[in-house]
């Protein structure tokens, strides 16, 4: 009785994590500006959605008679995978990608707020010029439009591009690297190599529905495969949604395996009549 009251807490627990996790995802589809308040629930939704769902993983794992010595390793992989999730998104995609944007706006504007009156001085003052030399010209009847006085151009610095040689410097990867590789923790690049073997594991055992093991292989696959296409972020934020979409597919089998068997079953002797046409 005791067993299979964990295993249920275990369910919910992936259910409620994955689905955290989800809305973490889909909201930092219209919340990707690390400088604004709003980019950090994203990250801490996903953050604890993910501890949530490995602790259903777990008690599962640990629990189930339905798991093999492959489900066993993959859950393992998914542990590690998690740990690096959490530690990646806080880390990087909370504390380190908003305090280097913070150092390099606060470095423009020091450092150019001198420049800034600098220019504005120059550009009075040659403002002044033309007008005193379009006030002789006129004295003479003469037009002198055409050979207007320049104004001086005051060069700008960019406080990014300081933080960048301040990186190469200590020999750390440049600020667009560390995004790079906080958008791969966040889109559920860790979690995607345990995820697939664990789709593979519960499939070998035919004691899940086949649609929750292929929908965790499926998920995983597109999401390591999403991860190549540096130029579309977007895409891996997407198929991470589809990741944590279908960890929570495992937890609904797992509570209501009966539903969920005959769910698949609807679902490919449906494909099957309609592939056979």
């Amino acid at each position: 009785m005791l067993r299979r009251f964990s295993l249920r807490i275990g369910a919910i627990s992936l259910i409620i994590g994955s689905l955290c996790a989800l809305l973490g995802e889909g909201l930092n589809l219209w919340n990707n500006d690390p400088t604004q308040n709003s980019w950090f629930l994203p990250m801490i939704l996903a953050a604890l959605g993910t501890m949530v769902l490995l602790y259903g993983i777990n008690i599962y794992t640990i629990l189930s008679d339905k798991i093999n010595l492959l489900g066993v390793l993959s859950s393992l992989l998914f542990f590690l995978g998690a740990l690096v999730f959490v530690v990646g998104v806080i880390a990087i995609d909370i504390i380190v990608v908003p305090m280097l944007l913070s150092m390099a706006h606060t470095l423009t504007t020091v450092i150019n707020a001198p420049g800034n009156a600098a220019q504005s001085a120059a550009n009075s003052a040659s403002s002044g010029l033309n007008s005193l030399k379009d006030g002789i010209a006129g004295l003479f009847g003469q037009s002198a439009s055409g050979s207007d006085i320049p104004s001086v151009q005051i060069p700008q610095v960019n406080g990014l591009d300081l933080i960048n040689k301040a990186l190469a410097s200590f020999h750390l990867p440049s600020f667009a690297t560390i995004t790079h590789w906080g958008h791969f923790f966040f889109s559920g690049g860790p979690l995607a190599p345990g995820c697939l073997l664990l789709g593979i594991a519960l499939w070998q055992t035919r004691s899940f529905p086949r649609l929750t093991c292929y929908a965790l292989i499926g998920g995983a696959g597109l999401n390591l495969i999403s991860q190549i296409f540096l130029s579309l972020p977007i895409l891996s934020n997407i198929t991470g949604m589809l990741l944590f979409a279908s960890l929570a597919l495992l937890g609904i089998s797992m509570l209501s395996p009966t539903k969920m068997d005959d769910l698949s079953q609807s679902v490919f002797s449906h494909t099957g009549r309609h592939a056979r046409k």
